[in-house]
């Protein structure tokens, strides 16, 4: 174990060391070379309000939903970051702080979905697919005024989908915002939404040259469920979904290697 997990850290060396802020409950995001001459975009532990410390490489976030009623329109369950706080700002969270980081001015920042939408099953032990429903992310507008552009897990884009156009000029508060709410079975997002643990598996990518997309990283949307629950399907995540690619193929390459002296013998 200790010798695939050395060759998953071999090379990866932080770009920049600036510092970049996680405004509120934003994800900060850095490039790192991975490997000589290879950049990739990472995604980071989120901080609070006033983090401005790059933290370590994080791709699992867990984030509860709470229902928001305000405006008929734009009603629903939304992820909802920090808890506790009912104003519209803190609904929808997160987005990207890309700061102060290596990436150019100008360029984009995409964010599309690598599967549907997988809830979480106790009895099996594993994600299986809903009854239906789907995890949308939202840019362009607000809770007040509705959204102009979006795309969900099951691929339907509405406007540009999920883009983020930087700025000319980046500063160490520069971020994006990017709402998260769960739609029913019918497409609405005001209709009924079932209890459990709704999983997101997401990529962002930028046209950015020379830099590679980020590897999966995972949202799991918890609605009234249970510590033990979410626990386990942390788990299962931090296992199945999101291992270095590296690690694997060096576990797979151990595995097959142990077979083979297990038949010679």
């Amino acid at each position: 174990m200790k010798a695939y997990m050395f060759l998953g850290l071999i090379g990866l060396t932080t770009l920049t060391s600036e510092m970049v802020l996680a405004h509120g409950t934003q994800i900060p995001l850095s490039i790192q070379e991975y490997r000589p001459g290879h950049f990739r975009i990472v995604t980071h532990e989120w901080g609070t309000h006033g983090d401005t410390t790059l933290k370590g490489e994080d791709r699992l976030f867990t984030i509860p939903l709470s229902q928001y009623t305000e405006t008929i329109e734009t009603a629903g369950w939304y992820g909802h970051q920090p808890a506790g706080d009912t104003t519209s700002s803190s609904y929808g969270h997160p987005g990207f702080a890309y700061g102060r980081s290596s990436f150019a001015p100008s360029s984009t920042l995409t964010v599309t979905f690598l599967d549907q939408a997988k809830v979480w099953d106790p009895i099996t032990s594993t994600f299986i697919s809903t009854g239906g429903e789907r995890i949308q992310g939202l840019r362009g507008g607000s809770l007040t005024t509705g959204f102009t552009n979006g795309r969900d897990s099951d691929g339907n884009v509405m406007g540009t989908g999920i883009s983020i156009t930087l700025p000319a000029t980046l500063t160490e508060n520069s971020h994006a915002t990017i709402r998260w709410r769960m739609l029913d079975s019918t497409g609405s997002p005001g209709g009924t939404i079932d209890d459990g643990i709704y999983m997101a598996i997401l990529r962002v990518s930028t046209n950015q040259p020379g830099i590679e997309s980020s590897l999966p990283y995972v949202f799991l949307f918890t609605k009234n469920a249970g510590s033990t629950d979410i626990s386990d399907a942390e788990a299962f995540v931090s296992a199945h979904i999101i291992p270095e690619p590296v690690m694997m193929s060096g576990l797979g390459l151990f595995l097959t290697m142990t077979l083979r002296r297990y038949r010679r013998s």
